[in-house]
């Protein structure tokens, strides 16, 4: 499936191809992958940013111990047309001085940092700190995904456009969640922030079109631009009194809200819920006590 090989002639000044893989002239440089069951050549110190992106037929990856340098994206975007579980597992040199394979999943030398996952049902080991920015984006075939306690925080684009996952749980060691975390991901029907989450990212939800419960607990103290926009799904939403900002468009076009409850010291910002057709009422919620405010002036504010 998809391309399986390169070949540069000899006397070319500038690239090479080395196991069927485009790269600098020196070898040093991977350009591009290809699909199908790949071993990083020896000669390759860096794989560029986006290498394999588009690499619809890639299975397994094994990254010899000369590769210290992977860049951003390297494997983002692995996209499967059918939504079948291409991408399965890396596999790293254990004398490889920067990464590692834990669980199949390619990792920091300490394990600390998760750098690029796979497709399937995923258990991400123990002793990962942080899933890193892109780290699952667009892995179509990801079902389900274990997060250990030990995670504290998602990085940005971590799952953006998983929109085959279906299970997830925030444990409540995570403090933040980045922006695009979790955008697109169409097959989430529930999410619960956990407490210890001060900062939820811009656009960190935004078009999980089948999202139908949430709940954000106290401890949040901001929620970022866009960060819940185009969730249709949702029809109520109770923001705590620990929220100090609501940003931008943070619930715009979710169609589907009738009903929002939000602190008082956030009464100015019903902006956040512009294009929201079906809002009825919106509670603010003081001391305790919840004031309604009329349908009229409702729509008064958010013009």
């Amino acid at each position: 499936r998809g391309l399986k090989s390169f070949s540069v002639d000899a006397s070319n000044p500038s690239c090479s191809s080395r196991n069927g893989m485009l790269c600098t002239k020196d070898g040093n440089t991977l350009i591009v992958g290809v699909n199908g069951d790949v071993t990083i050549p020896t000669s390759v110190t860096s794989i560029g940013g986006r290498a394999f992106s588009y690499c619809s037929g890639l299975t397994s990856v094994r990254i010899h111990e000369s590769v210290t340098n992977i860049n951003f994206g390297a494997f983002s975007d692995v996209i499967i047309d059918d939504g079948s579980s291409a991408m399965k597992s890396f596999s790293v040199d254990a004398s490889n001085p920067s990464y590692s394979s834990r669980n199949g999943l390619l990792c920091s030398k300490d394990g600390k940092t998760l750098i690029s996952g796979v497709n399937g049902d995923v258990m991400i080991p123990e002793g990962v700190t942080n899933i890193g920015a892109g780290a699952f984006c667009c892995c179509v075939g990801l079902k389900s995904v274990i997060i250990p306690s030990s995670v504290t925080s998602i990085g940005n684009w971590a799952f953006k456009g998983c929109c085959g996952l279906t299970d997830v749980t925030i444990p409540s060691s995570v403090t933040s969640i980045g922006g695009w975390a979790f955008a697109g991901c169409n097959g989430l029907t529930s999410m619960a922030i956990p407490s210890n989450v001060t900062d939820v990212g811009h656009r960190a939800f935004s078009s999980c079109s089948n999202l139908t419960l949430l709940t954000i607990s106290s401890g949040v103290t901001n929620i970022g631009d866009g960060a819940f926009s185009d969730c249709r799904g949702l029809t109520s939403v109770t923001i705590p009194s620990s929220v100090t900002n609501i940003g931008f468009f943070a619930f715009s076009d979710c169609s589907g809200l009738e009903s929002v409850t939000i602190p008082s010291g956030m009464a100015d910002r019903l902006g956040a819920f512009s294009r929201c057709r079906n809002l009825k009422s919106v509670g603010i919620e003081k001391d305790g006590k919840v004031e309604e405010i009329p349908s009229d002036e409702l729509l008064a504010r958010q013009s």
